[in-house]
């Protein structure tokens, strides 16, 4: 087992079968839960730390710091497991689909045909726009932008071939953007299910009020995460410039796609609880999911007012 890429602890405390570190609802609080039986003891970290005497700069001590990381990445770490490759080289612990990298591509595609004709479209729909792709004339403008781009550069005998593989590359990063960008519209779907609970619950006006107070944080939540996508979507679209600097592009990528990771891992349980809801399966009905989803919003976006 290599150690420096995987979780490997010397104090018998990580050595208990059965445990794992996590993080406590909303990924804040790393902890260490060790079974007990039928129960299991949650400790967090700097307790860890102080109970067992693991010094900050002992292996296990600074192991733990990259556990407290990692958790940002993974929902639950067992000893032995490998470290996300996040913060070992960069890329995604995680995957997307061919339709996510299809998206890219035809962004990135845009930006070229925008780039080269020095006409900025308004709204385009992707999927007509993967359509008009394979069109001899489209594929010309493109051609068109790449070669124009490597004129730009001109760094190498192989400019053209250094474009298109710089190209390739954005794809690849990009593509990990789009499979947020799809995941942020299953949790946008949770307003729709809040909504028509308000209509179909037969709620009192308490939990009416707490509807309204949810559906303002739902709306300043999303226009938080949509703002990240809408910072990345705008980096790129100035593409002479992003082929021209390519490692500080893809670091600027990873850095929100990691950015966005996190904050949508912090939503997985809302958002399945209004699913078991929606399927007629939650304890409690709208209202004890309307509370929790409420306690969440209020936590992590608090609407502050500036005077």
């Amino acid at each position: 087992m290599n150690e420096n890429t995987h979780f490997v602890f010397r104090h018998k405390v990580f050595s208990v079968d059965g445990s794992y570190f996590s993080s406590r609802k909303g990924g804040r609080d790393p902890c260490l839960n060790v079974p007990m039986g039928e129960f299991a003891a949650t400790v967090a970290i700097p307790a860890l730390r102080k109970e067992f005497d693991i010094a900050d700069d002992s292996e296990d001590g600074k192991l733990l710091d990259v556990v407290e990381r990692a958790l940002k990445y993974l929902r639950v770490i067992r000893v032995n497991d490998a470290i996300p490759s996040e913060l070992l080289d960069g890329s995604a612990s995680w995957s997307v689909e061919d339709r996510h990298r299809a998206i890219a591509r035809c962004r990135l595609a845009l930006d070229l045909v925008n780039w080269a004709t020095g006409k900025k479209q308004g709204a385009v729909d992707l999927t007509e726009f993967a359509k008009e792709i394979e069109r001899p004339k489209v594929r010309a403008k493109i051609r068109e932008a790449i070669e124009k781009v490597a004129q730009h550069l001109g760094e190498s005998d192989d400019a053209l071939g250094e474009v298109e593989r710089r190209i390739a590359h954005l794809e690849h990063e990009l593509s990990y953007i789009e499979g947020l960008r799809e995941r942020f519209h299953t949790i946008r779907r949770v307003l729709a299910i809040v909504d028509d609970a308000a209509v179909v619950g037969g709620l009192g006006q308490l939990a009416r009020d707490e509807i309204e107070r949810v559906r303002v944080l739902l709306s300043y939540a999303f226009s938080r995460l949509g703002s990240e996508f809408d910072l990345v979507d705008k980096q790129h679209q100035d593409v002479l410039s992003a082929l021209s600097n390519v490692s500080v592009h893809v670091q600027l990528i990873r850095d929100v796609r990691d950015a966005i990771h996190y904050e949508m891992k912090m939503w997985d349980d809302i958002v399945d609880e209004w699913q078991v809801y929606e399927h007629g399966g939650a304890d409690g009905g709208a209202a004890r999911v309307l509370e929790t989803t409420y306690q969440f919003l209020a936590q992590n976006y608090a609407i502050v007012q500036v005077w």
